[in-house]
């Protein structure tokens, strides 16, 4: 018959294996969450690429109808300085929504997946193979 420590009777030899075991699990569940901490390091300066490239389109709108350009233009174009002013605006603030929008949809990836994925699997298993405790 078995004892609480194994065939053998030897409590050591148990508590090693399930002490190698836990190791090799934490192991493995640190290893996964580095490697999708790198992805989401290059996931998230995707996006910070884009939304500031958006952002700077949409500065540099706003700065166009501050300087000299709207009233130049409107001069050669024999139209009013506003109108000018109001199309340039208008076409960086869109330029800018849509490289906002772009980078919205591009980078819309769900960040450490599989790590949690992982760890509500082993949830799971720890909640089926947890003895039942009685109530008092």
């Amino acid at each position: 018959m078995a004892g609480p420590f194994g065939d053998d009777g030897v409590p050591g030899k148990q508590i090693g294996v399930t002490t190698r075991n836990l190791i090799a699990h934490l192991q493995a569940r640190t290893q996964l969450l580095a490697l999708e901490t790198r992805e989401a390091y290059r996931e998230l300066c995707g996006r910070s690429l884009f939304g500031a490239i958006g952002a700077l389109l949409i500065l540099i709108g706003y700065l166009l109808t501050l300087t000299c350009v709207v009233p130049l233009l409107a001069e050669s174009l024999k139209v009013r300085w506003q109108f000018v002013g109001l199309v340039l605006a208008a076409l960086h603030l869109i330029a800018g929504l849509v490289v906002l929008w772009i980078a919205r949809r591009r980078f819309s990836a769900v960040l450490y997946e599989c790590t949690l994925s992982e760890l509500e699997k082993d949830r799971q298993w720890l909640a089926r193979n947890q003895p039942a405790t009685p109530r008092n």
